[in-house]
């Protein structure tokens, strides 16, 4: 997301949310996990949250009123410090708006896919082979009873994810999420929730005004199938032979918006976390001067130099080999993000 500036929060804030007594919950529902994947597709509410990252130990935080009518039917504004937004992000079946009010800048590209419902079994046989779900308790959020599941990698190379679901309706109401190392890197939780029976269509939809500077981002619809990418390109697109454990290829496709130099984005999954891995091709009369990203590890791989920088979902490792730019981003340990790196066949 676009940065404006951080909220003034302190430490006292944080917790607010992890100072509520337990409830005496015994045992939550076996199903409830399903229930929270599928809680999205049957409940429709509005609720305040805190969003924490945290990089490099620096954490930022952002103050988030949501209205969410179905998985791809979300309106997200951040706002100030005195409550008011300066950035809205709304995501309405295939098209998305991201609008800075405070430059009247709208962003404009194809909106964010998500399963159906009769895709969850699937989703969660994928994530229960690569995670092992630990119950912890249980706890008040925004005055709603939870239960506390601890999604443990079954492979070290993976992170932690903590969820508060509510028992009544599967929603997570708070959610953390750990490095490999066991570093948090996100927290964010409701403060205030609320069901309701339906929301305004007004809300998911944005008419940019005349002083609005329009940015649209163009995502073309291409084929799943890596091959048939390499033919729409006409390039060798490299791919990795050492994935981490768990991780399956998701899906494929060209991002236009870096143009004349193409870049295609491959995706894996594990049915928790996703890793990309983006190839930007060059023309041949360029020339590509290797840089230092602000706060990169220089490392070396072989006989090519790559950077590493923290980020808050993990690492991005980026390198360069010919006329292409290579980088990998993934909540994964050190040593598996250069193992797959070293993967790659050229």
């Amino acid at each position: 997301m676009t940065q404006m500036f951080r909220l003034a929060l302190t430490i006292i804030t944080l917790l607010i949310f992890t100072t509520l007594p337990d409830l005496a919950l015994a045992q939550p529902d076996p199903g409830l996990l399903e229930k929270a994947v599928l809680a999205p597709f049957r409940h429709s509410f509005v609720g305040t949250m805190l969003n924490t990252t945290w990089s490099d130990g620096r954490p930022e935080s952002w103050v988030i009123k949501t209205f969410h009518r179905w998985p791809d039917r979300n309106r997200w504004e951040y706002l100030d410090a005195q409550g008011n937004p300066v950035f809205i992000i709304i995501n309405n079946a295939g098209k998305q708006w991201e609008i800075s009010l405070l430059d009247r800048t709208v962003y404009i590209s194809d909106g964010v896919g998500c399963c159906l419902p009769e895709e969850v079994p699937a989703e969660l046989t994928r994530l229960f082979h690569n995670y092992q779900a630990a119950y912890n308790g249980s706890a008040l959020i925004a005055g709603r009873e939870t239960a506390i599941f601890a999604l443990r990698p079954l492979y070290a190379s993976n992170p932690t994810t903590v969820l508060w679901i509510d028992v009544e309706t599967g929603i997570v109401l708070r959610l953390e999420r750990y490095s490999p190392d066991g570093d948090l890197l996100e927290m964010r939780a409701y403060s205030s929730f609320e069901l309701v029976e339906d929301l305004d269509p007004s809300l998911f939809v944005y008419s940019p005004s005349i002083r609005d500077k329009v940015v649209r981002i163009e995502h073309p619809e291409l084929p799943e199938q890596v091959v048939l990418l390499q033919k729409q390109l006409g390039q060798t697109i490299r791919y990795p032979t050492n994935l981490p454990p768990g991780y399956r290829f998701t899906k494929g496709r060209v991002l236009s918006r870096f143009r004349p130099a193409d870049t295609v984005q491959l995706q894996f999954a594990d049915g928790l976390n996703s890793i990309s891995v983006f190839q930007t091709f060059y023309p041949d009369n360029w020339s590509i001067r290797p840089g230092s990203p602000a706060q990169a590890t220089k490392l070396l791989m072989e006989e090519t130099e790559a950077f590493l920088v923290r980020t808050t979902d993990g690492y991005v490792l980026t390198w360069h080999k010919g006329n292409v730019t290579y980088s990998i981003v993934g909540n994964l340990a050190v040593q598996d993000l250069m193992r797959l790196a070293h993967s790659f066949r050229y």
